[in-house]
């Protein structure tokens, strides 16, 4: 990539960072493992026959397949697969199907459904995506119970929650669309509630690495309390009785960043809860998991930056003077542009990097494991424990300045928790001086010579 010597280096950093771009029984899960990255999730719903139908949903991440070119075209190719089986180990349901795109498809991530009719009963669905440049595949297992819709007075159908483009993992676009069905069977009108909450969750910067750990006790160490919940908005209505399908859409607008839950009740006139269901999702804005807006990359910069530098960025009055206040701290320590431009391709690459890697309750850059990711690149090697994982970046963990170890947060959320661990910093026997670390990485950063390092 090359950059004219007289553009602003904001133009630079737009440039940069748009350019590159253990089984459980759950009913959702995402990919954690090198290969394509995605989400899957399986829901249920209900025909007009009141058949019972088993929906496995596939969210990929394009820009984890591999990109190939040809005559000024690129391409990728990818394999998706999903076999069902119920809860004897018959398989009910196989499927395998090969998906190309073209120049103008990718980028954009791609969504599949495969629909199954099936009785009601336990099933377990395993969803493979293979990328075909070079076979890396990944695979994550799935677990979901369909009731007996016979049996059933009221039937509430599983919570659907997306937006325009359909993106059950985290919410993509500002407005998150609603749907589920229902059926009545009692004899008296109910009424039906759907409500929005925002969830308290830990939305600060990591601590520096020189400082202690969160106390577990903190919101910063347990990362999400799904008992304290905000009101945003609620949707009520009355629903027919009668041996019939209902199906329900409603739109709800999302101003916020974080963590939500959709809540949905039928009640009687006493206000009696008869069935319930909820969805959660995640909103950090229509661009993520891209840094390409100004706030997005001046955020970012807090990895590289002192305390007065960072407030005095982020208190630039305009979206020019936050353009001009990054301007002048990169060229303030890396003199030479075109050094300038790799060093901030390569630092707003990590950023995009770690989101996707590392999302969960929170933006990936803003968790530990992003923190050190950014600054320290991929670890040589992990090694992973149930409740805890270590990085080490030598050739072995007793080599000094190498070691990184993460504890496991206590997340309160079935769907999230694989992504919530805490650095253990000051205060435990075996960890290094992080504080000197941290300093000499963020000066290889800032003088360029993170460009000679060969773990970027």
């Amino acid at each position: 990539m090359k950059y004219l010597a007289i553009a602003p280096l904001f133009m630079l950093l737009l440039a940069c960072s748009s350019a590159d771009q253990a089984t459980q029984q759950s009913a959702s899960q995402v990919s954690t493992s090198e290969g394509p990255q995605f989400f899957a999730r399986a829901n249920y719903q209900i025909d007009d026959d009141l058949n019972t139908i088993l929906v496995v949903h596939l969210s990929l991440q394009d820009n984890s397949i591999i990109t190939s070119y040809a005559d000024g075209q690129a391409s990728q190719r990818f394999e998706f697969s999903v076999r069902i089986s119920d809860e004897t180990g018959n398989t009910v349901f196989s499927d395998k199907q090969v998906i190309s795109l073209d120049t103008d498809e990718i980028g954009r991530n791609s969504q599949i459904q495969k629909k199954v009719p099936v009785p009601h009963g336990a099933y377990n669905a395993e969803v493979t995506v293979t990328d075909k440049s070079n076979n890396n595949s990944n695979t994550v297992a799935l677990y979901k119970e369909i009731p007996n819709l016979e049996e059933e007075t009221i039937i509430l159908s599983n919570v659907i929650v997306s937006t325009v483009e359909d993106t059950l993992s985290s919410v993509q676009g500002d407005t998150v669309n609603i749907q589920y069905q229902l059926v009545n069977r009692s004899d008296q009108e109910l009424s039906v509630y759907a409500r929005l909450y925002q969830i308290s969750t830990d939305n600060q910067l990591p601590r520096r690495m020189g400082l202690r750990s969160p106390s577990r006790g903190s919101i910063q160490f347990q990362g999400i309390d799904l008992t304290d919940r905000t009101l945003l908005e609620s949707d009520n209505y009355t629903i027919d009785y009668g041996d019939y399908v209902q199906t329900k859409s409603l739109s709800l607008d999302i101003e916020e960043t974080g963590y939500f839950v959709v809540r949905v009740t039928v009640e009687d006139d006493n206000r009696e809860v008869l069935a319930s269901n909820e969805e959660s999702f995640t909103y950090f804005g229509q661009s993520f998991p891209y840094v390409n807006t100004v706030k997005d990359m001046a955020d970012a910069l807090f990895y590289l930056m002192t305390r007065s530098e960072y407030r005095n960025l982020l208190a630039a009055e305009t979206e020019e003077d936050m353009k001009q206040k990054m301007d002048q701290f990169w060229l303030s320590n890396i003199e030479d542009r075109a050094q300038a431009a790799e060093v901030i391709n390569l630092y707003f690459t990590r950023v995009e990097q770690a989101n996707r890697f590392f999302s969960g309750y929170k933006q990936g850059w803003m968790t530990d494991k992003g923190y050190v990711y950014i600054l320290f690149g991929a670890p040589m090697y992990i090694e992973k424990y149930f409740d805890r994982e270590t990085w080490v970046y030598g050739p072995n963990r007793y080599t000094d300045n190498t070691v990184f170890q993460f504890r496991r947060g206590q997340v309160r959320s079935s769907i999230y928790d694989h992504s919530h661990y805490i650095l253990e910093r000051r205060g435990h026997s075996f960890t290094n001086n992080y504080e000197a670390i941290e300093y000499d990485r963020i000066s290889e950063w800032l003088s360029g010579y993170i460009l000679r390092k060969r773990d970027y």
